[in-house]
């Protein structure tokens, strides 16, 4: 049997970004000295030695630490995804809401609809720029969805704590203070026109339309979940000790490959 080579191995295997490689270059570049000093030393100056035991105890230490650094990345990784789910999930019943029983009875109300229909769109790619800290609204992937919104108007700024300023010049006529990131702000102005719609139209179910807000508040609970994953660290006497035995074995295994060797 012959062994194929599938494309996407190839390009996970030269994939460069989104890696540790462009973070990690210099640290290689000065272990690899380090290595090369001990050599010429042993050989040139003075044999090396050190106890055997040491990288022995060392290597099981950082396997268990690691091995729970890998679980718990894991675990991040697996509630990122559930709460990702449940994103789409939620957009998808607030937009079909929208879109099959809100009124269309004027111009304004259509375009008022399709506002909040593309905001339920846009909170999904600001959610994935506020999670990386990118909070100006200048991104290339932002830039055609905030256009498409024809009654919000949008200001790039790139200190979060002046993110977006921020005008709804429609039937709802409202004006408010520059927000700290733009999916919060959505979720606000999406809370605006369903209670606006529904004081505009008595006609409509209360029931539907709490659904609609029940749906909001899923919106915010899903961006509180996403800044407690972003936000919360590893405990640092983990990371202390981690770092501690890594470094550790890392500078005596070139001595103890040497008596090996």
């Amino acid at each position: 049997m012959f062994f194929r080579c599938n494309s996407d191995e190839v390009a996970l295997f030269v994939r460069i970004r989104g890696t540790v490689i462009t973070r990690m270059y210099l640290v290689l570049l000065a272990y690899i000295l380090y290595v090369s000093a001990i050599l010429v030393l042993h050989h040139r100056v003075y044999p090396l030695g050190i106890f055997n035991n040491i990288i022995g105890v060392l290597g099981i230490i950082i396997s268990l630490l690691l091995g729970f650094r890998t679980n718990l990345a894991h675990s991040r990784y697996n509630e990122g995804r559930k709460v990702w789910s449940n994103l789409k999930t939620t957009i998808r019943s607030i937009a079909r809401t929208i879109w099959v029983f809100a009124p269309t009875n004027s111009t304004r109300d259509i375009v008022n609809k399709k506002s909040a229909i593309n905001l339920l769109d846009l909170f999904c790619y600001s959610l994935k720029h506020y999670v990386r800290e990118e909070y100006a609204d200048a991104e290339s992937d932002l830039q055609p969805m905030i256009q498409s919104v024809p009654k919000f108007e949008f200001h790039s700024k790139n200190n979060p704590k002046e993110s977006m300023l921020a005008k709804f010049d429609s039937a709802l006529a409202c004006q408010f203070n520059p927000p700290t990131n733009i999916p919060n702000e959505i979720i606000y102005q999406l809370t605006i026109y369903a209670r606006t719609t529904l004081a505009n139209n008595p006609s409509l179910s209360p029931a539907l339309w709490r659904s609609v807000n029940g749906g909001i508040t899923t919106l915010e609970s899903i961006l509180g979940e996403v800044e407690a994953l972003q936000r919360t660290p590893i405990p640092v006497c983990y990371s202390s000790h981690l770092s501690h035995a890594f470094w550790i074995y890392l500078l005596a295994m070139p001595v103890r490959s040497l008596l090996i060797g």
